[in-house]
């Protein structure tokens, strides 16, 4: 069995068969709740690994009814939580605890910061620093 890592979900994902493989998400964003039920009769057990400063408390908002919420990259969520200290794009503490609750569901925590590579270009990918991180650590000496 493979394994598939899936971060914020793009509505063309339900057009893939993804039975094959092992589906695990990233960071605990609100569109992996929110399309909880379009994956719920996968045949594999779900992952969900919780970046957990992310999450945050609130009441539960309501899953997939039908209608498609908008796709975010990454480097978008993460200025918005990291600079604009707005996390409405994370599962709150209810969403994760009713997700926890789905007999298919485990969660793993992927850590609880995620912003710690101070490096001006990533090793392996040799692109300049996102936005967020240039922000967040202006002032910092140790970014090279």
């Amino acid at each position: 069995m493979q394994y598939l890592m899936i971060h914020d979900i793009r509505p063309e994902y339900f057009d893939l068969n993804l039975d094959q493989y092992r589906l695990t998400f990233d960071d605990g964003l609100f569109s992996q709740y929110y399309y909880y039920p379009l994956y719920q009769d996968h045949p594999e057990k779900l992952t969900y690994f919780i970046a957990t400063s992310f999450i945050h408390p609130g009441p539960a908002r309501s899953m997939f009814s039908g209608q498609y919420i908008p796709y975010l990259k990454p480097k978008k969520y993460m200025y918005r939580s990291f600079i604009e200290q707005r996390f409405d794009h994370f599962m709150t503490i209810e969403e994760l605890q009713e997700l926890a609750a789905k007999p298919n569901v485990q969660i793993g925590v992927h850590s609880h910061l995620h912003d710690v590579i101070l490096a001006r270009r990533h090793a392996r990918k040799r692109k300049p620093l996102s936005k967020w991180k240039l922000e967040r650590f202006q002032n910092s000496s140790q970014i090279g």
